[in-house]
């Protein structure tokens, strides 16, 4: 327990911080969690690349968070601090080497275990292939972005649940986590839509069952898929399954749980299997374990006990609920559709300037769901530089704002500045009229030369 009290480099991700801040909050009335919270933005800070003033600063403001959350106006910046902690972009290996990112992106695979491999061209053959395979996975993730509630989105909450899952997990086989959310996801749903009409709550359902099933078969194949490639280069355990494994247990404890409180509204297997193709009844994984049953309890005994104890009544705890999103739109989605097609140009431009990273491409797929487009008409648009400019010339300020929220999206995807990026983004500031403060900014956070 001592790493959670030490002012340290530990790198947490953004769920992390979220899990632990919950805690430090509910610790708050034994003070150790004030403590706690300073800490874990202290931590977070410093996962984010911050200066140690920065950081400092940060352990400081998150010992008086809790005090400055109850004086009117000020909150307020309690919300911003706490938003950037929770939802900025870290990189572990800036604040210790030995932590391993655990995104699914290609680029952030370690592939230092094919050492055992026979000559080093075996070494860069297995690294792209490998790349190659998560490339994929990136590709069918967001193969969907255009439709209502797509499947970017799920696969948040999905991973949102997996960091969860391993922060409270004791040691158990993580097949044993797994049912245990099953059925903690399916009485979920059972209270959560106890006072909705069948119909609606069938609704609800399966668009869980569509998305999760969607995202749990993907990564099955991706699973499968470098299973075969370990087996090709005939190594003896396969170096990537711990980068994905909580996500996997996540969307199959999201899926069956869907799929047990389906079955209890009176949907059935066949229903099921239209949202979900690869459905096989298991009564097993359908149903989970309750985890209430190791102790002794029903869940209703132990909110009980829980009450009488601690004075905590746990059935008017609300956990945070995650509003799916439906589509995200910005102020430039009320472009008409060839000053869209001109400033996603105009981005994909500058992301093409030095190459396209898959980073790049996972940023530029959510730009395509922000401004409405359909990649394949804008492909058949050919529009150009030169013309995309010629058509931005009339923006007002808060449209030209948001282009430059999204050029540093799009140049902060893989953290680098290069310099045919910095030559393209200063054409477009004096083409269109952005505020000449962006390059300033870029070169600030992510020139490296």
């Amino acid at each position: 327990m001592s790493k959670y009290f030490k002012y340290d480099d530990e790198y947490i991700t953004g769920g992390q911080y979220f899990i632990r801040n919950i805690v430090a909050v509910i610790l708050c009335i034994l003070l150790v969690g004030i403590y706690l919270l300073s800490v874990n933005a202290y931590k977070r800070a410093r996962s984010l690349g911050n200066s140690s003033a920065t950081c400092k600063f940060f352990a400081v403001w998150g010992f008086l968070s809790i005090f400055i959350a109850y004086i009117p106006g000020l909150n307020l910046v309690n919300v911003g601090l706490y938003w950037y902690l929770w939802f900025s972009n870290g990189n572990p290996n800036k604040v210790v080497d030995s932590n391993i990112d655990d995104s699914n992106k290609a680029d952030d695979v370690n592939f230092a275990p094919i050492e055992d491999a026979s000559t080093n061209n075996d070494k860069d053959e297995f690294d792209a292939k490998v790349k190659i395979i998560f490339n994929q996975f990136e590709l069918d993730l967001n193969a969907e972005n255009l439709n209502d509630y797509p499947v970017p989105y799920w696969y948040d909450i999905v991973k949102g649940r997996a960091e969860s899952m391993k922060l409270g997990n004791s040691n158990k086989p993580i097949i044993d986590v797994q049912n245990e959310w099953t059925w903690m996801h399916a009485d979920e749903y059972t209270t959560k839509y106890q006072s909705v009409s069948k119909e609606d709550s069938i609704q609800a359902i399966s668009l869980r069952i569509e998305r999760f099933g969607f995202i749990y078969k993907i990564l099955c194949a991706l699973e499968q898929n470098l299973q075969d490639l370990v087996k090709e280069y005939n190594l003896e355990k396969n170096p990537f399954l711990a980068q994905f494994d909580w996500d996997k247990a996540s969307a199959a404890a999201s899926l069956y749980g869907s799929i047990n409180f389906a079955l209890s509204v009176g949907m059935s297997n066949e229903d099921i299997t239209k949202l979900y193709s690869d459905f096989v009844y298991d009564e097993d994984l359908i149903n989970g374990t309750d985890p209430f049953a190791a102790f002794g309890a029903t869940k209703e005994e132990a909110y009980s006990t829980i009450k009488e104890e601690l004075g905590v009544d746990m059935d008017n705890v609300k956990s945070k609920k995650v509003k799916i999103k439906k589509k995200i739109s910005s102020i430039l989605a009320q472009l008409d559709l060839q000053k869209r097609y001109a400033v996603f140009t105009v981005l994909l431009q500058i992301a093409n300037s030095d190459g396209v990273s898959s980073e790049e491409n996972v940023i530029l797929s959510d730009i395509t769901l922000e401004l409405e487009i359909d990649s394949n008409k804008y492909n058949e648009s050919k529009m150009d530089g030169g013309q995309a400019c010629d058509l931005l010339q009339d923006l007002d300020k808060d449209q030209k704002d948001e282009i430059s929220r999204l050029i540093v999206m799009i140049v902060g995807a893989d953290g680098d500045l290069s310099s045919q990026e910095m030559m393209w983004v200063n054409d477009v500031i004096k083409e269109i009229g952005l505020d000449i403060s962006l390059l300033t900014e870029l070169m600030t956070k992510y020139w490296k030369k």
